[in-house]
């Protein structure tokens, strides 16, 4: 039993060496502390702030999103739940396909699968050259704006 209370004396004596000292625990103006407080604090902000930066940037409405001239004077409206129609009947979906250049490209499939065309957006947004599978290419043009 004697060995005992050497080795929790020996115990109690390393670990007071990494409590802090009663002033500095009393002293809340330890400039350690206070370091670790504001490098936590602007950490915390800035995770708050890109988070709601990243939601902005998701609610932000896709640039194919509007009316477009396709060709045959088909006036198509593209909605930003993936789907779309045309005036003239044919209804469609669209999806933005990531990829790591600047431009936009979409995949937009007719009734289905009946026609399937491949877009580009151009840079201004004010067109897409498209392909379809069989290799034709067309243009399609945004509409312009009522009243103009």
């Amino acid at each position: 039993m004697g060995t005992g209370g050497g080795v929790r004396r020996n115990s109690e004596r390393r670990l007071a060496a990494f409590r802090p000292s009663g002033s500095m625990a009393a002293n809340s103006a330890d400039p350690m502390s206070t370091i670790f407080r504001t490098i936590v604090c602007l950490l915390g902000a800035s995770v708050i702030a890109f988070g709601q930066s990243a939601a902005a940037s998701e609610n932000t409405e896709d640039p194919i999103v509007g009316k477009w001239i396709w060709p045959d004077d088909h006036r198509v409206t593209v909605r930003a739940d993936g789907t779309g129609e045309s005036h003239k009947g044919p209804k469609m979906t669209w999806q933005f396909l990531k990829n790591k250049e600047i431009e936009r490209k979409y995949k937009v499939i007719w009734d289905g699968g009946i026609n399937v065309d491949a877009m580009m957006m151009s840079r201004d947004g004010s067109k897409m050259d498209g392909k379809r599978l069989d290799g034709t290419k067309f243009v399609v043009r945004r509409a312009p704006a009522a009243g103009k």
